[in-house]
């Protein structure tokens, strides 16, 4: 299960990354994001990652994208449709009007990466939580095994049998 998380791991490195080049210290972050800087250092180091409520609030925090935030890459062939646009005479406008739906779809479909990866993020938490109950549930039963051999040696001493 662990290869799971790997994608995560860089959600911290993406993190850390554009604080950085905003100047920003883990406090500062931690400030404009309602968390503690511990919880900061923890997604930069990728021990945790932020929870799909908080995708959008980081995002915010460093002024970028949450599709830049998660890594994923804008519209490629926006750019080029708006370079054509800048063309003079009517060609230009006629293929203006043509290409904004599909500057439109391709926001959409940008717009539907950035939740897939918020559905993924949560999906991957919510694996994580469940991972680390069954952990906790295998300590407690063998726990419990150990509890119960001790009463039954304890009884067998004091009383010979059961």
């Amino acid at each position: 299960m662990k290869d799971i998380w790997k994608t995560d791991y860089r959600i911290g490195t993406r993190i850390r990354q554009f604080r950085e080049q905003t100047y920003m210290t883990q406090d500062q972050l931690a400030e404009k994001t309602p968390v503690t800087p511990k919880t900061v250092s923890r997604w930069e180091n990728g021990k945790t990652i932020p929870g799909t409520d908080m995708i959008p609030k980081i995002a915010e925090a460093l002024g970028i994208s949450i599709a830049d935030l998660l890594g994923q890459d804008a519209a490629e062939g926006q750019d080029a449709a708006e370079g054509q646009d800048a063309a003079e005479g009517q060609d230009a406008a006629e293929e203006k009007r043509d290409k904004k739906p599909d500057i439109l779809n391709t926001k959409i479909d940008s717009l539907s990466e950035e939740m897939r990866g918020l559905y993924t993020l949560e999906l991957k938490s919510f694996i994580g939580t469940l991972e680390r109950r069954i952990r906790v549930q295998k300590k407690l039963t063998v726990v419990i095994l150990a509890v119960t051999v001790i009463l039954i040696a304890i009884m067998t001493y004091r009383y010979g049998t059961l």
